[in-house]
């Protein structure tokens, strides 16, 4: 059975307000973690992932090693996404609200 993700316009939230998924964001500007880590400041982002339900998610904060491969993992894979994960929460701010600034270009 095929999964296949609708087309769902969300409205961006306004700045500081929660994240609804909208993906805006990753859609205009390249975040810190995109210019760092992917080396890649392509917009709409490269690790933008639209899911089943037609909002988007960061496909660093979900699965990070499927787009950087760190080294210093080591021997010890047990745990790198969730690992990584956390890092890349912390230098994007997740949780603080939405970090696209009120009547950015579309």
């Amino acid at each position: 059975m095929s999964t296949t993700a609708q087309l769902v316009v969300i409205q961006k939230p306004p700045f500081n307000s929660p994240c609804n998924r909208c993906g805006e964001y990753c859609r205009q500007e390249a975040c810190p973690a995109s210019v760092e880590y992917l080396h890649s400041e392509q917009i709409p982002c490269i690790a933008l992932e639209i899911q089943p339900d037609g909002t988007f998610v960061c496909g660093l904060m979900l699965h990070a090693t499927r787009y950087i491969r760190p080294e210093w993992a080591g021997e010890d894979t047990s745990g790198p996404d969730g690992f990584i994960s956390e890092g890349l929460k912390k230098l994007l701010a997740v949780g603080r609200g939405c970090g696209m600034q009120d009547g950015a270009p579309r």
